[in-house]
Parts: C-alpha cells; sequence; structure tokens
C-alpha cells in the first residue's frame, strides 16, 4: 500500500529513480550479505585453525614452566654439590698436608743417603785403589 502512495505521488522520472535505486539497494545489499558470509566463513576458518595454535601455546607454556623449575632444581643440586666439593677439597687438604710434609722430609733423607753413598763408594774406590798400591808395592818387595 505504501509502495502504490509513492507511484502516485511521483512523476514518472522520480518512478524510475525510485525502483533503480530499490534495485541498487538490493544489490548492495546482497552484496554485502555475500561479503559478509565470506567474512563469517573466514573467521570461523580462522577460529578453527586459532585454536589448536592456542593449545599448542597452552601446552609450550606448561613445558617452559616445567623446564625451569627443573633447571632451579639442577642448579640448586649443583651449588650443594659446589658447597660439598670445596668441603671435601678443603678436608682432603688438610689430611694430606702432614703426608706431604712427611713425603718432603722423606725425600730430603733420601738425596741425603744418596749423597753419602755416593762418598762411601768414592772412598771405597780410594781405598781399593791404595790397597792394590799396597799389595803390588808388598808384592814387588817380596819378589826382590
Amino acid at each position: 500500500m505504501a509502495e502504490d502512495m509513492w507511484t502516485r505521488v511521483l512523476c514518472p522520472f522520480d518512478r524510475y529513480m525510485y525502483a533503480t535505486l530499490l534495485v541498487v539497494w538490493c544489490v548492495v545489499t546482497c552484496m554485502v550479505c555475500c561479503q559478509v558470509n565470506k567474512l563469517r566463513e573466514s573467521v570461523q576458518t580462522l577460529c578453527r585453525s586459532a585454536n589448536p595454535l592456542a593449545k599448542t601455546v597452552d601446552f609450550i607454556q606448561e613445558d617452559v614452566e616445567s623446564m625451569v623449575k627443573e633447571l632451579e632444581h639442577w642448579r640448586e643440586l649443583s651449588q650443594k654439590n659446589t658447597v660439598e666439593l670445596s668441603k671435601e677439597k678443603d678436608a682432603m687438604e688438610s689430611e694430606l698436608a702432614p703426608m706431604q710434609q712427611t713425603l718432603t722430609d722423606l725425600d730430603r733423607q733420601i738425596k741425603e743417603q744418596a749423597d753419602l753413598v755416593s762418598v762411601l763408594k768414592s772412598n771405597t774406590a780410594k781405598n781399593d785403589q791404595q790397597m792394590s798400591q799396597l799389595v803390588t808395592g808388598i808384592a814387588l818387595a817380596c819378589r826382590q
């Protein structure tokens, strides 16, 4: 009824323009609907793609948290073992100090004894030479 009213009031050119506008409006509305549908499909595709990605990111976050806790555990263990190793090293050095002193003393005594043996061998060699000369002298004296 409202359409009949407009068509009676308007002149033929205006009616033509009105009809053209109605057609253009229908075409634009159809195009907008198509684009909205395409946009809706694109958003749905994006959501379907983003959902697994979001789950993966959640898993990564959980893994990172787990790895950080494990790293902290190993750092604490390393620090504890470093302290323990330092204590053991100090204890061993304090136990070895008297033994090292004893070893140094024994090395010195061995060198002194080796020097004494060398002196005694030298004296023995000189004495052997003197004995040989005496025996030779006695033997020569006996022959005469």
